[in-house]
């Protein structure tokens, strides 16, 4: 056995290059992609051969020249050869799918079918040519009354599209059995309802000329009962009688199909050969040389001289039917394979997909489809620190590294095998994935597919990644490997469960993880040196799920690693009553410093730290972010209006007044089917300033801003990721200069929208600008930090004898501020003085109450950001001498650092 494996490891070594040989060297990248929607800069990945959600189902037309997209409403015809759009079908009336469409041989005519309702469709006209539907045994419908037993999508039809045939799911009762039923679209009547030897999960086959039927199924063997789920009973349609039974050699069938003239059957399935057998005798002709797991699904020739068999895991093989000579092989990894084409003037063709891509190749082995960028929709996107780079990582498993100003994909790490059929080969996998990547570029770690929720450091070197055996590994990029893994406390194996959250400088990080212990779920989340490997924080929550369970725990850190919120949706298992609890860490001193929560059911996928170092964001029960206060774990604001998707973490610009988050812009009521767009939301009003328009229809899969912030990248679900530019600096004259006091109520008042366009407007009038901020705005009264010696006697008067001397003490300490926060806390704890240490707790109090934004001054001082000349850098430089406790102080210093060019 060992050696058996062993052959056929070394085997696909053998094969790969002969197979990648065949294969462009350089594939085909978007020649003629899409037009980039408005405000769109760049595109990364190409939109050829790619699908997104609006698409429900694929096929490939008998000529192999074609893809068509099936959409409720229409019919998308992509070339094979370029994978551009060359045409659409409307369809006469909307058409309802879900379980599958059939197409028959000369592509005229398709069955879409759905949860009680098949249609026949002309796929090249969109004419309706027959609709069946289920109305609760109105007379005049027989097709209705059986059609709740349709077994899930297995329709198949004659090639003139006038006969159907369906099998039921299970047994309506025992008397009846289960049945295979065969449709007259054009006399709208059943011909035929056939009992068969099958218990469930019927499908059912006809013939070119809808005179023969083929019935296979599942079946759970009682008893002593004969196993049936490998055979194969033909039915004579007209008479409705049996005309020979097929014993096949495979465990189950999982395909049947009749030769063109229907004397000779095709067998194939699990756990066993394909073979050919005589449709009247029912003796085998012949069993083909093949490999394992083949016969998923069986496909002929329009001349009928060409058997192919393929299997789900992008295996397929070509015969000479007659004979069973095999022709060709070839093996293209696909999560799907939908099906195989026989052009007249060329080798078969294969079609499959692979997460959001579809992929077309000859067989044997040339791969027609490019292999660049990723397969999958986007899951995350991180710009170096530099901006000159973004990386992102997929649903496929892969991370890719791009140029930001070109958008050429420079290297490509990691494969996922997942999908793929356990029979081949890692390396084959690997090799016909990702032709073009330098093996030592390949990331080994245990499952690549952790970078769904992996987390990059500053130098874009490293991925903090959920690891194998709990905790979070670090792994090193350009090598692969992992430096080392970073372990939950006194846990055995905690599966990690959310992604990590990562500091600004990558010195802290965080995350969850769950294990199972004494009929108790334990939860922790956890707070690491990435330096030391240390724990700086844990929580530990226990749950008994007979009483309550987590509907959800997430963490994350303030962008300067000095705090650690947890937030915790927790249900009672007796009331189905809900609230959330929010804990916050000190991590400068690893202590636990609040606990705070809400009432009411509630779930969200995340919590999102701002730039402010302060808030970190969440949803409530009504899909509303709400704000939570790190320091105090007091919930201090809502956002009733930004309208973005509930599991959907909103994205901060750079400079923290604003963050983007998607939202539907529309619904169509017909299909179901939304258009989305990027929400622009003003982070102190909450009000929303403006969306981002010219994106394209499908899912948002990510968000992530230029260090700059003159750039938004929008990942989304086709594999795609598309750059925005947000530079806007840009303002258009007015005709009419609006007077400032008016400007100024526009920049002060309720909504952002008008904020901003005050601020476009100052932007072209600096004089102005500079005018109202300097008569509106003022910088904030600085404290004075007293020298060592009045700080010790301020403190001993604390616990002075004379009420005013404490007072005293207390006001002037008061007015010091955060100045003092390192000695208060020092003093409180060595002071004996209960006293003392009360005044003290009330002082720490104080300063660490919730602060929320004020929106005059957080306009002000964008604006004066945005103005950027000398008067506005100088007046920066005044509200950043200001009280260091105040927002606004602290917004003003950072943006005279971005002005200045420093971090």
């Amino acid at each position: 056995m060992r050696f058996l494996r062993l052959l056929a490891f070394l085997s696909a070594f053998a094969i790969t290059p002969a197979l990648l040989a065949q294969q462009p060297t350089s594939p085909p990248k978007a020649t003629a992609e899409a037009a980039l929607p408005q405000g769109a800069k760049l595109r990364l990945g190409s939109q050829l051969y790619r699908i997104d959600n609006t698409s429900s189902h694929q096929f490939l037309m008998p000529d192999g020249k074609s893809i068509v997209m099936f959409r409720p409403t229409d019919l998308t015809f992509i070339s094979v050869e370029t994978g551009k759009q060359t045409h659409t079908v409307k369809l006469k009336e909307t058409v309802q799918s879900g379980y599958g469409i059939h197409l028959n041989a000369t592509g005229d005519r398709m069955i879409v079918s759905g949860y009680n309702v098949a249609t026949v469709v002309n796929p090249k006209t969109g004419e309706i040519v027959a609709k069946m539907m289920s109305r609760n045994n109105a007379e005049g419908n027989p097709f209705g009354k059986r059609l709740s037993q349709l077994n899930d999508g297995q329709v198949t039809m004659s090639a003139d599209g006038k006969r159907l045939a369906f099998g039921s799911r299970y047994a309506r009762d025992e008397k009846e059995g289960v049945l295979a039923y065969v449709y007259d679209t054009v006399k709208g009547e059943f011909i035929a309802d056939l009992k068969v030897e099958q218990s469930q999960y019927i499908s059912a086959v006809l013939s070119e000329d809808g005179k023969k039927l083929l019935t296979f199924g599942q079946h759970y063997q009682r008893n002593n009962e004969e196993i049936t789920a490998g055979n194969v009973t033909v039915w004579d349609i007209e008479t409705k009688k049996e005309i020979t039974k097929l014993k096949t050699s495979t465990a189950q069938v999982h395909a049947a199909k009749f030769s063109l003239d229907g004397k000779t059957v095709f067998t194939g399935g699990q756990s066993g050969p394909i073979e050919s057998w005589d449709a009247v005798t029912g003796k085998r002709i012949r069993q083909f040389i093949t490999r394992s797991n083949m016969g998923n699904r069986l496909f002929l020739s329009p001349d009928g001289k060409q058997l192919a068999a393929t299997a789900a895991n992008g295996a397929v093989q070509v015969w000479e039917a007659e004979t069973g000579k095999r022709i060709a092989s070839s093996f293209v990894p696909t999560s799907t394979l939908d099906s195989v084409a026989f052009p007249a003037d060329g080798p078969a063709i294969a079609f499959g997909k692979y997460f959001q891509t579809l992929q077309i190749w000859k067989v044997p082995g040339e791969l027609l489809t490019p292999q660049e960028g990723h397969f999958g929709s986007i899951t995350g996107i991180h710009y170096s620190s530099d901006g000159k780079h973004i990386i992102t990582s997929g649903q496929d498993g892969r991370i890719v590294r791009w140029d930001a100003s070109t958008g050429q994909e420079l290297e490509t790490y990691g494969y996922s095998t997942s999908s793929v059929s356990h029979d081949v080969p890692t390396a084959a996998i690997a090799m016909a994935r990702i032709p073009r990547l330098n093996r030592a570029n390949r990331v080994r770690w245990g499952d690549s597919w952790n970078v769904y929720i992996g987390a990059l450091s500053p130098d874009s070197k490293q991925m903090y990644v959920p690891g194998q055996s709990g905790g979070i590994s670090v792994i090193d990029l350009p090598t692969g490997q992992e430096h080392y893994t970073l372990f939950f406390p006194n846990a055995r194996a905690a599966h990690t469960q959310t992604r990590p959250s990562l500091s600004v400088d990558g010195r802290r990080v965080s995350a969850v993880g769950q294990y199972y212990e004494r009929n108790k779920y334990i939860h922790i989340a956890t707070a690491w040196d990435t330096e030391t490997g240390q724990v700086i924080a844990e929580l530990r929550k226990e749950m008994d799920n007979q009483k309550q369970y987590l509907n959800g725990i997430h963490t994350t850190l303030s962008p300067d690693g000095s705090y650690f919120g947890t937030v915790m949706n927790i249900q009672d298992q007796q009331t189905g009553q809900g609230h959330s609890e929010f804990v916050s860490f000190d991590l400068r001193t690893g202590q636990k410093i609040a606990t705070g929560g809400t009432t009411g059911r509630s779930h969200s996928n995340f919590l999102t730290a701002s730039p402010d170092n302060r808030s970190a964001v969440s949803y409530n029960q009504n899909n509303q972010l709400v704000v939570w206060d790190l320091p105090t774990a007091k919930l201090t604001r809502t956002m009733t209006s930004t309208g973005g998707q509930s599991n959907f973490a909103p994205v901060f610009h750079p400079h923290g007044r604003l963050f983007a988050i998607p939202s539907i812009a529309a619904s169509d009521q017909i299909t179901g089917m939304s258009r989305f767009t990027v929400r622009l939301v003003e982070w102190a009003s909450g009000d929303i300033r403006g969306d981002l328009t010219g994106t394209h229809a499908g899912h948002m899969t990510a968000l992530a801003f230029s260090p700059d912030g003159k750039s938004l990248a929008v990942g989304y679900q086709d594999s795609t990721v598309l750059i925005f530019d947000m530079n806007h600096k840009t303002a258009k004259t007015v005709a009419k200069q609006t007077e400032p006091a008016e400007l100024w109520n526009k920049l002060t008042g309720k909504s952002a929208k008008d904020a901003e366009a005050a601020m476009l407007e100052l932007l072209d009038r600096p004089d102005v600008a500079m005018s109202i901020i300097t008569e509106h705005v003022k910088p904030s009264e600085a404290p004075v930090r007293p020298d060592a010696e009045k700080l010790k006697k301020l403190f001993d008067d604390l616990d002075a004898p004379a009420f005013a001397v404490r007072d005293a003490a207390l006001k002037e300490l008061k007015r010091s501020g955060r100045l003092i926060e390192k000695e208060l806390r020092a003093t409180l704890e060595t002071t004996p003085s209960p006293e003392v240490k009360e005044r003290i707790e009330r002082l720490i109090e104080n300063f660490m109450k919730p602060v929320t934004p004020n929106v005059t001054e957080a306009r002000a001082v964008e604006l004066l950001e945005r103005l950027g000349n000398t008067d506005a850098k100088a007046f920066l430089a005044k509200l950043a001498k200001g009280d260091p406790s105040t927002l606004m102080t602290v917004d003003a210093a950072n943006s005279l650092k971005r002005l200045e060019g420093k971090k």
